[in-house]
């Protein structure tokens, strides 16, 4: 604040929401030069069944250039935490640019480079998210990847019929809000993924209250969205 970053977020309960359960505190917006930062402590909310252990990210991190004072996650974190936002998050409007960004990150890996990412992932307790997202890639990029980490993914795979489901879902959710790409299962499938989001996100004993309360703010008009 000192330096002129302050919330972008006034509303009292977001605050103390932000803070208590998420991952991050709320969005800081400069006052001058009006630029946006989030600043993050894990990579999942700490609500989350799934939210790693965030010094083993932190540790692993490399130093850029000479200064070891700035670091940035090492590739299979990097992987890692693009697959866990994308298969974790419900806004999925941008979620082909996403899956793009991690074929861009995997590059034309050797079988290395992705057995790395799936133990990391089996390490972080992500391996689910890299299951799904090693089989998109695969399924819509065509995205080379190594037949044994595929196979090892595969043993974080959903039953067969929760399997079938999120085919249906993901396949159609990935693809761009256009009605070129689309059927008349794709807002649904978007929905529901939506839905899943929060669930994933949240106990039911935590998120039907949160839930409610943002509700009633959104009635009294006190929130904007």
């Amino acid at each position: 604040m000192a330096h002129g970053w302050v919330s972008s977020l006034q509303n009292t309960y977001d605050q103390y929401y932000y803070r208590k359960w998420m991952h991050e505190i709320p969005p800081l917006r400069h006052v001058f030069r009006g630029s946006v930062i989030d600043l993050h402590h894990n990579i999942l909310p700490l609500t989350s069944k799934v939210c790693p252990n965030a010094d083993l990210l932190i540790e692993a991190a490399v130093s850029v250039g000479d200064s070891p004072l700035i670091r940035v996650l090492q590739l299979q974190d990097m992987i890692i935490h693009s697959a866990a936002h994308l298969f974790y998050d419900g806004e999925l409007n941008h979620g082909l640019r996403d899956l793009v960004d991690l074929d861009s990150l995997l590059g034309n890996s050797s079988e290395d480079v992705a057995m790395l990412v799936v133990e990391r992932a089996y390490e972080l307790g992500l391996q689910r998210s890299i299951f799904y997202a090693f089989r998109y890639l695969n399924m819509i990029l065509r995205t080379p990847i190594s037949a044994g980490a595929l196979e090892r993914t595969r043993q974080a795979a959903p039953s067969g019929y929760g399997l079938r489901l999120m085919d249906f879902l993901f396949l159609r959710a990935l693809m761009p809000e256009h009605s070129s790409c689309g059927d008349r299962w794709s807002g649904v499938a978007r929905w529901l993924l939506y839905v899943r989001s929060h669930w994933l996100k949240m106990p039911w004993y935590l998120l039907l209250p949160h839930l409610s309360i943002k509700a009633w703010l959104r009635l009294l008009g006190k929130e904007k969205h």
